[in-house]
């Protein structure tokens, strides 16, 4: 490990930083970058939205379980039920795997984009 050399920055504000034009806060910039992208942006918010749906629908499915087939034992019931869960699963697991794909596209993009704009 290096020794620190002992130096120090100190900054502080000048009168120049006081004369400094202020501007409101503004994301505006960024719409030429995300633009291109919005497509995409919006279609995974939608499989984001299916993917939570989907697992909300997992607690109701068991809840049924144990409420109206365990104490009924409803055999004709609980196959259906079954089935619903293998379907609910994999489609939910599916549904957030997309939704990460196509945020990881758009971001890596997105990077490039804007890496390109502040280099030159």
């Amino acid at each position: 490990m290096e020794k620190s050399s002992g130096y120090a920055s100190l900054l502080s504000t000048t009168e120049r930083f006081t004369e400094a034009p202020e501007s409101p806060f503004s994301l505006r910039w960024l719409l030429p970058f995300v633009r291109p992208h919005l497509g995409r942006i919006l279609l995974a918010v939608l499989f984001a939205v299916v993917a939570a749906s989907l697992a909300l629908v997992l607690p109701i499915l068991t809840q049924v379980v144990v409420d109206d087939v365990l104490p009924n034992e409803d055999l004709n019931l609980l196959y259906v039920l079954m089935a619903a869960i293998a379907v609910v699963l994999p489609a939910t697991a599916g549904a957030a795997v997309v939704q990460r794909y196509l945020l990881s596209w758009v971001a890596v993009r997105f990077d490039l984009a804007t890496l390109d704009f502040v280099t030159g």
